[in-house]
């Protein structure tokens, strides 16, 4: 997985540089290695439809991209996201900014129990939410900077850092609607 590093880029105050992503993905996105879309922390639902707009499909391949769903954005976006996307990441912002507090664990039930309502559960990646895996909501995949951060200074060794990590398997089960006003 290739993020594009907006999360770390927000807290910095500084903005994405797209085209050096873009460049930097190219020699590397190859099958099975994917990437997260283009995405602005706590940007409007337009600001991300026109950095979705910017993803060069046909260069990256389709198999190989993540699009972000930000919480704070309405339902509906997420079901365009699981329809247009192989792989959708959450990213925590807005009111859910604090993951595991009361808020965000509301909105991660809001959000599971919509997916629930569909045929298949689609491919969800928990961008820094290492720490929820193999909880209660079903994600395929979650990430933390751990890795990154920390295997120079355990040895040098990013596989066997990222080992243990990769062996946590979420529960893989279905979540029932308890709203149904929020489903699609």
């Amino acid at each position: 997985m290739f993020d594009n590093g907006a999360f770390s880029i927000w807290r910095k105050g500084g903005r994405l540089d797209v085209r050096a992503y873009y460049e930097w993905l190219a020699p590397n996105l190859v099958p099975p290695n994917w990437a997260v879309v283009p995405d602005e922390i706590d940007g409007s639902i337009e600001a991300q439809y026109a950095l979705l707009s910017t993803w060069p499909r046909q260069v990256f391949g389709y198999e190989n991209s993540a699009a972000v769903f930000h919480l704070h954005m309405p339902l509906p976006h997420l079901h365009f996201l699981c329809n247009a996307y192989p792989k959708v990441c959450l990213g925590s912002s807005g009111e859910f900014a604090d993951i595991g507090s009361a808020a965000w664990c509301r909105r991660m039930d809001a959000i599971f129990n919509a997916l629930a309502c569909r045929r298949v559960m689609p491919w969800i990646h928990g961008l820094r939410m290492l720490g929820h895996a193999g909880g209660p909501w079903p994600m395929a995949s979650a990430d933390s900077t751990n890795v990154a951060q920390n295997f120079k200074r355990d040895g040098g060794c990013a596989e066997c850092k990222a080992g243990p990590i990769d062996a946590i398997q979420p529960k893989a089960r279905r979540r029932r609607p308890e709203h149904p006003e929020l489903s699609f």
